[in-house]
């Protein structure tokens, strides 16, 4: 069996896992490079798999998962627009018409498609499936790793392939992390999943209590909210506790000027009785006033330490 005809025969058993009848002739057309990465593409209905990766039942199903989305969320929509026709004459496969791309919305299928290829493969199959990718560590290492290449390296396009490398990243990480919370077990018509508009699948499954009655109506739910202590941390470096700190040092820079040039403004030497007060009296309200915020930002760190 050569390795097309494999791979058809892996979206045969997800097609038919997910109840949606595919046609042969519009499986996607598989390429085998040297270099490039794997990728789905829509436009030319390619699955583009790198030699290395032949046997990567973690990127053979994301990009199977991709073709089922994009087959699926397609045979769904009733309308054609003119792009979408132009393209039917040429033969590309046709998009659903206002479809608009939602990269974490694709990233969510992507991950899906792992986990089912993972439910339907084979040992003939000889499949490996990685189980430390995208764990939130890795991500964390791979961060540190991209950041670390753009400070330090010398070369542009090392530079820029690292910036590339970290908002392919980011762009994968939240859509995976909600893909994985998905308890395939209570799926019950994976043909509607794959064929839901982008906004109804974000907000079913990207939040803390996934809406598995897809047919049913989506019950108000908690807040999805980012709970990444590195990102909160670099919030904190860039939030109120900085601009304070900037607040201080300026304000002593001007206090400093102003006892300097006192006598600029009012005529009068700065060491003389009358005006030694009221200077003392100014830095005395400027110290306490930012004492007082500072004792405050404390205040409230520590309140929402404690929620």
């Amino acid at each position: 069996m050569d390795y097309q005809a494999k791979v058809y025969d892996l979206i045969g058993r997800m097609s038919k896992k997910i109840g949606v009848e595919i046609p042969r002739e519009q499986y996607p057309k598989i390429e085998i490079t040297e270099k490039c990465e794997p990728s789905y593409n829509l436009i030319f209905n390619s699955i583009q798999i790198p030699e290395r990766a032949l046997n990567s039942g973690n990127i053979l199903g994301e990009e199977i998962g991709h073709f089922l989305r994009h087959y699926a969320e397609g045979k769904s929509s009733q309308r054609i627009g003119f792009g979408d026709y132009i393209r039917s004459i040429f033969g590309f496969p046709i998009k659903p018409s206002g479809r608009r791309k939602e990269s974490q919305t694709d990233e969510f299928f992507g991950y899906l498609g792992r986990k089912i290829l993972e439910q339907v493969t084979k040992p003939t199959d000889k499949l490996v499936f990685a189980r430390d990718l995208y764990t939130r560590e890795h991500i964390m290492n791979e961060l540190k790793r991209a950041r670390k290449t753009r400070r330090t390296s010398l070369d542009p396009s090392e530079k820029q392939e690292a910036e590339s490398y970290r908002k392919e990243i980011l762009k994968h990480q939240r859509a995976y992390e909600f893909a994985d919370q998905v308890d395939l077990r209570r799926i019950d018509d994976y043909g509607t999943l794959f064929s839901l508009p982008n906004q109804e699948v974000r907000h079913r499954f990207f939040r803390e209590d996934p809406q598995y009655k897809l047919h049913g109506r989506i019950k108000p739910g908690k807040i999805t909210k980012r709970k990444s202590k590195s990102l909160n941390s670099e919030r904190e470096k860039f939030g109120l506790e900085q601009v304070l700190k900037f607040i201080w040092i300026i304000g002593i820079f001007v206090l400093f000027i102003l006892l300097i040039n006192m006598n600029k403004y009012t005529g009068y030497a700065i060491n003389t009785s009358n005006n030694s007060f009221n200077i003392y009296l100014i830095a005395f309200i400027i110290f306490f006033i930012f004492a007082v915020i500072i004792l405050f930002n404390k205040f409230r760190q520590k309140k929402r330490q404690k929620k």
